[in-house]
């Protein structure tokens, strides 16, 4: 049983996409059509908070037989980060379940930005973070053995929304995942409840008291293309 189902509130994202594009996705997951269309979508509707025109977003890169094995066997999943279309000025107001970031926060996420590529990106999809008890190290090592990078924090949120559309829990409502950052930066991410009984997704920059800090309910998570 995954840690997160032990919840008595909803991960539900305010901010959803049309329910025609939902059920569209959820019929057709593995058709590289209908997942583009899906993520042109979710861009269309992020853009239009802050005056931007929808994105046209290519059919994904994967063949159906590909998505497939990705969804079943290896338990990740596809996203869609467009290039030059989120700004510093723009983040919060693009991504409402990220207020109350702290000016550290933007920094590490809009530090990241372009430290690896856009388009196409494959993330796990699990609730609960991956890899629990390993330290900075241990996940270093383990992610290059898989050939995959630490997962920046705009990959995080652009990815556990989508998690909140599809499923209505954000990703580590019951864990927390070390994003490691390309340096010695990092940062811990997780979604929290608010007063209001609305959730949010939430960034705390910095290093671990302990280089090799772990814990039954701390992982992290990555990405690759």
């Amino acid at each position: 049983m995954q840690l997160v189902e032990q919840r008595e509130t909803s991960g539900k994202p305010q901010l959803t996409l049309p329910k025609e594009a939902i059920i569209a996705f959820k019929e057709n997951p593995y058709e590289p059509e209908v997942v583009g269309k899906y993520w042109e979508t979710y861009w269309g509707v992020r853009g239009g908070l802050v005056g931007l025109s929808k994105p046209t977003i290519y059919p994904c890169n994967r063949t159906s037989e590909g998505l497939e094995h990705l969804d079943k066997i290896e338990k990740r999943k596809m996203v869609f980060l467009p290039d030059k279309f989120i700004a510093r000025e723009n983040l919060v107001a693009m991504f409402p379940e990220i207020q109350g970031i702290s000016e550290e926060g933007v920094n590490f996420i809009m530090g990241q930005l372009s430290q690896g590529f856009f388009g196409w990106l494959n993330v796990e999809k699990s609730l609960d973070s991956p890899r629990l008890n390993m330290g900075d190290r241990g996940l270093r090592k383990q992610f290059e053995k898989e050939i995959e990078v630490p997962q920046r924090g705009i990959v995080y949120v652009v990815s556990s929304i989508d998690a909140g559309i599809q499923t209505d829990h954000y990703y580590d409502e019951a864990t927390k995942s070390r994003l490691l950052g390309f340096r010695n930066d990092g940062a811990w991410a997780y979604a929290s409840p608010e007063a209001n009984g609305s959730w949010r997704i939430k960034f705390n920059p910095g290093r671990p008291k302990k280089e090799d800090l772990r814990g039954s309910s701390i992982g992290g998570r990555s990405e690759t293309v």
